[in-house]
């Protein structure tokens, strides 16, 4: 797979975590899902949700969901 992106530096983590958290909140976050879930996929989701988790003041706000039902 080929992303045609550009490199930005105006999109740096300075401010990290939001948008994905915000007033200790999660902000309307979407995760699209693999079609296939392995190991390293679980792990890498533990990961980015562990690390959202130290900036958030509790577990409520909106977390979608979504499967790649598309094949490529």
């Amino acid at each position: 797979m080929r992303l045609n992106t550009k490199d930005r530096t105006d999109l740096l983590f300075n401010n990290y975590p939001y948008p994905f958290i915000r007033d200790g909140l999660y902000n309307q976050v979407a995760v699209v899902l693999p079609q296939e879930m392995d190991d390293y996929a679980y792990l890498s989701l533990a990961n980015v949700f562990n690390l959202l988790g130290k900036y958030a003041s509790g577990n409520i706000g909106n977390i979608q969901f979504y499967t790649d039902n598309i094949s490529a």
